[in-house]
């Protein structure tokens, strides 16, 4: 995964113009593991993930002082067209269901491998990282991945005839 430290979003002044560039290029590649030791161990990213529950405007605080990974796989820079390489990992939110362990559970059956897995105590909101079943050649996910962009620059949709 690449890993952006913030902010991931300009940062503006009342009158519009932009204080704090948002940051284009990672800062590093990380692994799964890292990222749930950042996750569970880092008290730094506690205390700033603190704040950011605290605060009045909660998208600001996020992408001004949290840093950013792309679970889906590695970038050169911060766009799609910079995707270099798969990391075969899905991300799920799911948001406002009562029993969202089951719904990902259903979603997701053997022989899928949940890697992690958040829910805030009290909370009906899930996130989970999956890895992905059906494991492609590396010439085949860039394919699938060239094409997607394609649809979504050239804007095409696809009908049943």
């Amino acid at each position: 995964m690449s890993y952006f430290m913030p902010p991931i979003a300009p940062i503006r002044n009342e009158q519009g113009q932009t204080v704090t560039p948002a940051t284009l290029t990672p800062f590093c590649e990380v692994s799964v593991e890292q990222v749930y030791q950042m996750i569970t161990c880092n008290e730094n990213l506690k205390v700033l993930t603190t704040q950011v529950r605290s605060t009045g405007d909660l998208r600001m605080a996020k992408v001004s002082l949290l840093p950013y990974v792309t679970p889906c796989g590695i970038f050169s820079r911060r766009s799609s067209k910079f995707f270099t390489s798969p990391s075969g990992l899905v991300v799920v939110d799911i948001e406002n269901r009562r029993n969202a362990s089951y719904t990902v559970r259903r979603s997701f059956p053997p022989p899928c491998t949940r890697i992690y897995q958040s829910q805030q105590p009290g909370c009906e909101n899930i996130r989970t990282l999956q890895q992905a079943v059906h494991r492609r050649s590396e010439p085949e996910r860039k394919r699938e991945h060239e094409l997607g962009n394609a649809i979504r620059r050239n804007d095409l949709r696809i009908r049943n005839e």
